[in-house]
């Protein structure tokens, strides 16, 4: 694997840890965080395919167009994105104050972001 992709790889695992250790706090988890995470987890590993396949991505948040990037060169990625619509919802809406996080919304999002990286790590085979 080249070595940018495995550094993108990387850091959405570390993106994906911390928003699992944030979901674990007892008292006042930033649950809004902790989503958002779960959104750039799924963004890094997308643009790791990407890279390892040697497409070019415009600088985007956002996950369907990264991910029809993707499919010409891995069609099996187009059953990822109901997990990446999932995730999409905790893209922008959650950073600011009108956007609400439910304590279920992280058990979702966390779940949506290890299937991403599940599919993703056995794509690059990681």
């Amino acid at each position: 694997m080249k070595q940018v992709a495995r550094e993108w790889i990387e850091q959405a695992d570390r993106d994906l840890s911390m928003a699992i250790r944030e979901s674990r706090v007892r008292r006042a988890p930033n649950l809004r965080q902790a989503c958002f995470l779960c959104h750039e987890s799924a963004e890094k590993f997308l643009k790791a395919c990407l890279i390892e396949a040697g497409i070019a991505f415009p600088r985007t948040h956002d996950l369907t167009l990264l991910l029809d990037l993707l499919i010409p060169h891995n069609p099996m990625a187009e059953s990822w994105r109901e997990q990446l619509l999932v995730l999409s919802a905790f893209s922008v809406n959650v950073r600011y104050p009108e956007g609400r996080v439910l304590p279920s919304d992280i058990r979702i999002a966390i779940r949506a972001a290890k299937f991403v990286r599940h599919q993703v790590r056995a794509y690059l085979e990681t």
